[in-house]
């Protein structure tokens, strides 16, 4: 059966953001400002205040320093396009939008959780702004509740509320070496059963955020996974307040049938970037990992 533009836009729309939604690794790691006018997002960011004791006099009440600074974050534009040729019209149509719908929605989350990659990895220094957990800290070289427990106690040290939301995007592999941790793995200290479940749960009040290595949104990593060479990664733990995503535009997606081409044209788009506000709210876990004795 014939597939008309309308019903066709409607499944495509509605399968991308179904997508969108269902694998972004990284949502809700760090605050997201929507419905930003214009190319550049300022956000004043200022240091801790401290009141004046003025005594009972009456007089003028002096003004406080904020030690304010400006934190631009300036956003980008990204695409994704697809087609479908025209002879589709007719033959496993849905199947074909269906398919390409997938493709823009994980392309499309893979591309948001970059902007949260770029921002902590790639620009502003990258983790040199991050104060370090090193990777002999604790009793193991790979992810552990020792380098937890200090990453969340830097933070408090650093001036992060211990009612802050605390968030902790972790590379897949180095999921194995925590799950063994016997603090963790622990009925005495985790009722969750991690190796039972295979999952992570909220554990020393943060949250974490599993993602592979096969996609753009990848933790960055050195070293090949064996004992001599093994993969580093910087495991981060943030204050949710820490950094912003940025939107101008939202991730939207279109359809539309191009005559002169004979073909289908599938268009999503979103305008937005990621940006650091306050590195002291972010430590970095120096965390090795081997897959390969």
């Amino acid at each position: 059966m014939a597939i008309n533009l309308e019903s066709s836009s409607e499944l495509f729309i509605t399968e991308v953001q179904e997508t969108l939604q269902n694998h972004r690794a990284f949502a809700g790691v760090v605050l997201e400002r929507h419905g930003l006018e214009g190319t550049t997002a300022n956000f004043p960011v200022g240091g801790i205040g401290q009141f004046n004791e003025d005594g009972f006099g009456g007089g003028d009440i002096a003004v406080s320093a904020l030690d304010e600074t400006n934190v631009p974050i300036s956003v980008g534009n990204f695409h994704y396009k697809t087609t479908i040729g025209g002879g589709y019209k007719t033959l496993f149509s849905y199947d074909k939008i269906i398919e390409n719908a997938k493709q823009h929605g994980l392309a499309g989350a893979q591309a948001l959780d970059k902007l949260l990659i770029d921002a902590l990895y790639n620009t502003g220094g990258g983790v040199t702004r991050f104060e370090k957990v090193p990777v002999n800290f604790g009793p193991s070289i790979g992810l552990s509740v020792a380098k937890l427990s200090s990453a969340t106690d830097r933070l408090m040290d650093s001036g992060v509320s211990l009612m802050t939301n605390k968030n902790c995007p972790v590379p897949a592999l180095a999921r194995t070496d925590l799950k063994q941790d016997s603090t963790f793995s622990s009925w005495d200290f985790n009722m969750k059963r991690p190796l039972m479940t295979n999952q992570l749960p909220g554990y020393l009040d943060i949250a974490f955020y599993t993602v592979g290595s096969a996609g753009e949104n990848a933790i960055p990593r050195n070293g090949i996974g064996t004992a001599g060479d093994p993969f580093v990664y910087d495991v981060l733990v943030l204050a949710e307040d820490s950094s912003r995503i940025v939107f101008n535009r939202e991730l939207t997606s279109t359809i539309n049938w191009n005559p002169l081409e004979d073909r289908w044209e599938l268009v999503s788009s979103f305008t937005a970037r990621g940006g650091v506000l306050l590195p002291g709210a972010i430590k970095n876990m120096v965390v090795h990992v081997v897959i390969t004795p």
